[in-house]
């Protein structure tokens, strides 16, 4: 018999890699929420050692606001215990043999117990140099699997991909496994990733020789990447790569179940657990960015083609549902397509729509506290259009700026290189963004279709009655989920400190403030009345005698915050709480840059801080998490 998702992981062994990742995050977060009997989570994160990847998965994962639901359900001290029992951090890189798994007893000990291996880590850049594309999105997979294969207890290899791995495919996309023999070039020219990776090392190797500068190897290995992909039929790296690891996959392993989950452009969260949880600027959420800043005055898109979105959440349901449907099958090689394409889809004309109706009665603020009105964007449907434009509205008086600069070189300084390169970063963004804007293709998702009925008959709800595992796009109201959660959230959580939202953010932030001010209140009154520790019923009294009203939780965690603290302390903390709140009844949101804090970064911050930057490659999720703007 079947088990449900939560039967399935009940005393489970999982290794997950790239675990700081955006997916793999919403992931570990939705076992140890639902199924906290699981045995063991072995995250593996890329970490100088184990005491090194502990700091890194409490600092990056753990500490983030994605627990929030875990915290307030567990507390603090018993949240810990539990990740302290479920959880091992290991230091590894899926770019190496064994994982980068240094500790042969960890290893061991690894091997004998794990029984499903989920593989989140890869790197999701379009123009990553090949070397590094090679290494962990092909290779690094097929690194995981004979991992996988070496635990023998293993009942499940669980693979996340892209959708995007069709390349630029038009019509119905069906959920197929690639074989290698049959990826031909337009001349007959048939794909040998051996070959690709001989001419990888023989251009790396004439760079070295040359002893080229490392910007130079840099933007030669990324130029053969390009060059590789679209000669073999795909538009960038990033794709091209993710699929000849699928291919590798297929091709050695043998009796091992295989389930390759291949999401489209992954957004925030849909329901849990929280609506609206998201990290970074993912997908189209910088051009959305832009639009609302108003700097935004022209893009390349088909307004007809569909812009495939799909909740992490539901992503994470996916993977889930997969894994106790096709765990212990042996020699299975499933493929599911997560998106929405197929069953709700949404087009780009119909998401620009929903965007500037919602920035129209939400403008954002500027820096300076004026309202950014609503601009008209230009959508240009084909790339020859674009050049065009661009080359009329921005190159030709680019040139008149040069001539100008080379007649009176004293008056613009050098302008004209800054604007120059500006157009050309822009040009170059568009040409990785035009296979997506301008899509032709639909993915068909009859297996996830099949999959997410399966489970409707029998799989528990949640206390509100809802599905605890659900991933139906057709449960999604786009108007509503971009409108309500994703755009108010995007701002909200993650650029606060940047703009003002004038309407929705600002109301929000109004709402919690004004609930934690009338908990401060009748604190402060109960002990200011001589009751030196009031309890959650004296605080609820006192907010009750004057009609006004709070939930428990609300009170219980002001309590937890303000307990032990002296009461002139907690006066001094509201007087510079209630300086924040303008006259008109706004919230005044910091406007700080990234850059705050006074002065330039020390050396040795600015070197972790590229440590830090090198770490996270592996960790990027398969979820088209580009941003036009970086």
């Amino acid at each position: 018999m079947e088990l449900n998702c939560v039967q399935f992981l009940q005393n489970k062994t999982i290794l997950v890699t790239g675990a700081t990742g955006f997916l793999a995050k919403v992931f570990v977060e939705k076992i140890l929420r639902v199924q906290p009997n699981v045995k063991k989570l072995y995250l593996v994160v890329r970490a100088s050692d184990n005491e090194a990847a502990t700091k890194r998965l409490r600092a990056e994962v753990f500490e983030k606001g994605l627990f929030k639901v875990l915290r307030e359900n567990l507390g603090e001290e018993n949240l810990n215990t539990l990740l302290s029992e479920k959880v091992v951090p290991v230091a590894g890189d899926i770019a190496t043999d064994n994982l980068g798994v240094e500790d042969p007893n960890l290893r061991e000990r690894m091997q004998k117990e794990i029984d499903v291996v989920v593989n989140v880590a890869a790197t999701t850049n379009f123009d990553e140099r090949y070397d590094v594309g090679l290494g962990i999105n092909t290779f690094g997979a097929l690194n995981v699997l004979k991992f996988a294969k070496k635990c023998v207890k293993a009942q499940l290899l669980l693979h996340v991909s892209t959708a995007y791995v069709c390349g630029e495919t038009p019509g119905l996309l069906r959920e197929k496994t690639f074989v290698m023999e049959e990826i031909r070039t337009e001349n007959g020219l048939q794909l040998d990733i051996n070959l690709e990776t001989e001419l990888m090392k023989q251009r790396l190797k004439e760079l070295h020789e040359q002893d080229c500068s490392e910007e130079d190897i840099d933007l030669s290995m990324k130029e053969l990447g390009m060059e590789r992909a679209k000669l073999h039929g795909w538009p960038n790296t990033y794709v091209f790569t993710k699929s000849m690891g699928e291919m590798l996959l297929g091709n050695h392993k043998e009796n091992l179940p295989l389930v390759i989950i291949r999401p489209t452009m992954i957004t925030s969260t849909f329901s849990e657990p929280f609506p609206g949880w998201i990290e970074g600027l993912r997908t189209v959420d910088s051009v959305i960015v832009a639009y609302g800043k108003g700097v935004l005055k022209c893009f390349l898109v088909d307004v007809n083609s569909v812009c495939d979105m799909i909740p992490v959440d539901m992503v994470a349901n996916a993977m889930m549902k997969a894994a106790a449907t096709h765990a212990g099958c042996s020699g299975v090689h499933m493929v599911y397509h997560v998106g929405s394409s197929h069953q709700n889809p949404i087009t780009f004309g119909e998401l620009h729509e929903i965007v500037v109706r919602y920035f129209t009665k939400n403008p954002l603020r500027s820096r300076n506290g004026s309202l950014i009105p609503v601009s008209n964007v230009r959508l240009i449907s084909t790339m020859t259009l674009f050049s065009l434009y661009m080359t009329l509205r921005f190159k030709l008086p680019l040139q008149i700026l040069k001539l100008i600069e080379i007649i009176y070189p004293w008056r613009n300084g050098d302008k004209y290189g800054d604007l120059n390169r500006k157009i050309n970063l822009v040009m170059r963004l568009v040409e990785l963004y035009e296979p997506y804007v301008l899509f032709k293709g639909i993915f068909d998702d009859r297996n996830t279709k099949s999959l997410c009925a399966s489970q409707k008959e029998e799989e528990s709800k949640d206390s509100k009655g809802s599905m605890m595992f659900d991933f139906d796009p057709k449960g999604i109201n786009w108007v509503d989920y971009l409108t309500n959660i994703h755009i108010p959230e995007l701002f909200l959580f993650r650029h606060c400190r940047f703009f003002e939202h004038s309407k929705a953010c600002s109301f929000l932030l109004l709402k919690i403030f004004l609930i934690k001010m009338k908990v401060v209140a009748a604190f402060l009154l109960a002990v200011l009345g001589g009751n030196a520790n009031p309890s959650a019923d004296n605080i609820k009294d006192i907010i009750g005698a004057v009609g006004a009203d709070v939930d428990a939780e609300s009170i219980e965690l002001l309590l937890k915050e303000v307990s032990g603290k002296d009461i002139t302390e907690l006066i001094a903390s509201g007087r510079e709480k209630l300086a924040s709140v303008p006259s008109g009844g706004g919230v005044a949101v910091a406007a700080s840059s990234p850059s705050s804090g006074g002065g330039a970064s020390s050396a040795p911050a600015a070197a972790e801080k590229k440590e830090a930057k090198k770490e996270e490659k592996e960790e990027s999720d398969d979820d088209m998490g580009f941003s036009l703007f970086e």
